[in-house]
């Protein structure tokens, strides 16, 4: 299988062999960053929410065979509500991401901060993950 994040139709599962999307539409929108972890569950960032209380990390467990999400559940909440997270990694059970990428106060166009005055330093958060 291959999951899939989408904004519009949410976390989706392709069956690779015969092409298809296996589950749904669902409301797991604003993913922006999702990994598989353990033996049945995906890690996710999500920070593109429209409102800032559906952003956080999930952990998304899966049926046996890892076919069908059978719960999704926040496992960490961003301290502030602005914060904007975005890539991460997973080692020895333990995920580590910068909490606030600080995107906002960038100009994708220009490639150029907007507010040098504004930047802060990087807050690196070590999250203790339990498998499933």
């Amino acid at each position: 299988y291959l999951y899939l994040a989408s904004f519009t139709t949410g976390l989706r599962i392709l069956d690779i062999s015969s092409k298809t999307l296996i589950n749904l539409p669902n409301d797991f929108r604003g993913i922006d960053g999702l990994k598989f972890y353990g033996n049945n569950s995906l890690i996710a960032i999500v920070n593109a929410r429209r409102n800032p209380e559906k952003n956080g990390i999930y952990q998304f467990s899966l049926n046996g065979k890892k076919s069908k999400i059978v719960e999704g559940r926040k496992i960490h909440r961003f301290k502030r509500k602005d914060d904007l997270p975005t890539t991460f990694a997973i080692h020895d059970d333990v995920l580590f991401f910068i909490e606030d990428s600080q995107m906002d106060n960038f100009n994708q166009k220009t490639n150029k901060t907007i507010d040098k005055a504004k930047l802060e330093s990087y807050r690196l958060v070590k999250l203790n993950l339990l498998k499933p």
